[in-house]
């Protein structure tokens, strides 16, 4: 074995011989599709992925739309009832609301804090979140990306039954014409960042 081999062997032991603590820390600043892949490094890595508080989900990062769906599914699935802390979720669905909506409901029943959506819809369909979303109590963070035409009593009715969320982000695109004049009416809310792009009417 030469010098560089043996120098990267000790160097993987030398990791691979740290808190379980300290790697999920280290694999939650990964996307969740690499994280998963150093399950094959060793059995100390085995399903450590599992245990990242974190995931991190975008469908650009697979070659197509289903490979990307059966990885979610097989994600949320092995990960049981643990709880998850942050859940970024960025695609485009085409249409998949159904399996959309159970994602983020499973991300909801997991006690998630912080929520970062990017949605795409195909054409001109509209996602709407799930019903129970509006009721999640742990929520602390939210991020809704892609949002189009929002309007006045849209924005109003989501503030005022985001109770327990204290930090928002709204990015989206509004008519050319488009006057907002809206109250915030979220209890807790500290941090409201609203970005929008105007297109024409």
């Amino acid at each position: 074995m030469g010098s560089k081999s043996k120098r990267a062997s000790r160097l993987q032991d030398r990791i691979s011989d740290l808190p379980d603590s300290v790697l999920c820390h280290i694999l939650s600043f990964l996307p969740t599709k690499y994280s998963v892949r150093t399950n094959v490094l060793s059995t100390r890595w085995k399903n450590m992925w599992a245990a990242v508080p974190n995931i991190d989900l975008d469908n650009e990062d697979f070659p197509n739309y289903h490979g990307f769906t059966m990885f979610v599914d097989r994600v949320l699935l092995f990960r049981g009832s643990s709880d998850i802390e942050n859940f970024r979720l960025d695609c485009h669905c085409m249409g998949d609301f159904p399996r959309i909506d159970a994602w983020i409901r499973t991300a909801i029943m997991r006690n998630v804090a912080e929520l970062d959506l990017c949605v795409e819809p195909h054409e001109q369909n509209i996602f709407e979140l799930p019903k129970g979303f509006f009721m999640c109590k742990t929520l602390r963070v939210l991020k809704l990306m892609s949002i189009r035409y929002p309007d006045n009593d849209l924005i109003e009715k989501f503030l005022s039954r985001c109770r327990a969320v204290e930090d928002l982000t709204i990015n989206g695109v509004v008519g050319e014409h488009e006057v907002w004049n809206f109250n915030n009416s979220a209890l807790g809310l500290k941090t409201l960042r609203i970005d929008l792009e105007t297109a024409p009417d």
